[in-house]
């Protein structure tokens, strides 16, 4: 077990499980439930269950949790020990690389559809699509206006009365490093997003669907040398999309429902993953 992961502290509030976002959006992981396997000792069962390889290590749960036990880490422990004793596959691990790709893909894919193309998304073809690891691509033009540009930035200088330093961000990347949906830069960068901020195109960054990929995790904040609240800055560019009108709100349900569909996919396909790969032994 990892050390400072605190697994004993827990008194199964079920903080981490409201705050999963594979939790929240598929019902299929609950870290409560697997660090409580450990706490009783059920070593077994743990490790065999599918749902350990569901989690993105997104931490959120962690820094929810009030008791400061890190389930993240109870899970990427399990995770070791089912490799290292045949319980998985070691080739699955590039297999669930290839799956959350694929995953950041078709979400990216399916947000581009819904608030800039504004086309209707059927989650099952974006996800078969996704497959052959393309993105089509946003086309968005780029332009920008020193007059827009101080005039767009200054509302996303302060998030709910908290500054978030989006003015200090000298693009080193280590955001995007550090983001559990990074997966490609090209899909979704942290980095990106706050520099569009900055050079006053935020409408830009909210209509390509990058901004709605965030699951609001926060690892770039603490990842960031500059204090840049990365987070919090795509969440007052989705806040004020929503609020213009830029965005529609029956685009954003759209979205939350289709983005649900494509983690249950997603799901899915890491449990027959897991099955096709087989054990060690």
């Amino acid at each position: 077990m990892e050390k400072f992961s605190y697994p004993n502290r827990c008194f199964t509030c079920a903080g981490c499980d409201a705050d999963c976002p594979i939790s929240l959006r598929t019902g299929a992981l609950k870290p409560r439930s697997l660090v409580r396997l450990h706490v009783l000792g059920m070593t077994e069962a743990l490790l065999r269950d599918p749902s350990i390889w569901y989690c993105i290590q997104c931490e959120r749960c962690a820094r929810t949790c009030p008791m400061n036990v890190k389930p993240s880490a109870v899970i990427r422990s399990a995770r070791n020990k089912a490799l290292s004793e045949g319980i998985v596959n070691p080739k699955f691990p590039e297999m669930l690389r290839q799956l959350r790709r694929r995953l950041q893909i078709a979400r990216r894919q399916a947000a581009q559809d819904i608030f800039y193309r504004r086309i209707p998304v059927d989650p099952a073809q974006i996800w078969q699509e996704a497959e052959t690891l393309q993105f089509r691509g946003n086309g968005l033009p780029v332009t920008v206006s020193t007059g827009t540009r101080l005039q767009s930035l200054k509302p996303h200088k302060r998030y709910m009365g908290n500054s978030t330093a989006v003015s200090s961000c000298w693009t080193c990347g280590s955001c995007s490093n550090a983001c559990p949906v990074s997966e490609n830069s090209d899909l979704f960068s942290p980095m990106f997003i706050i520099r569009t901020v900055n050079i006053g195109q935020d409408t830009l960054t909210a209509r390509s669907g990058e901004c709605w990929l965030c699951v609001a995790c926060e690892r770039c904040i603490d990842a960031c040398p500059q204090g840049v609240k990365g987070a919090w800055v795509i969440r007052s560019v989705q806040d004020i999309a929503l609020r213009n009108g830029e965005i529609p709100p029956q685009s954003y349900e759209i979205w939350r429902n289709v983005d649900s569909r494509l983690h249950s996919l997603f799901v899915d396909a890491v449990r027959a993953g897991l099955l096709s790969a087989g054990g060690n032994d």
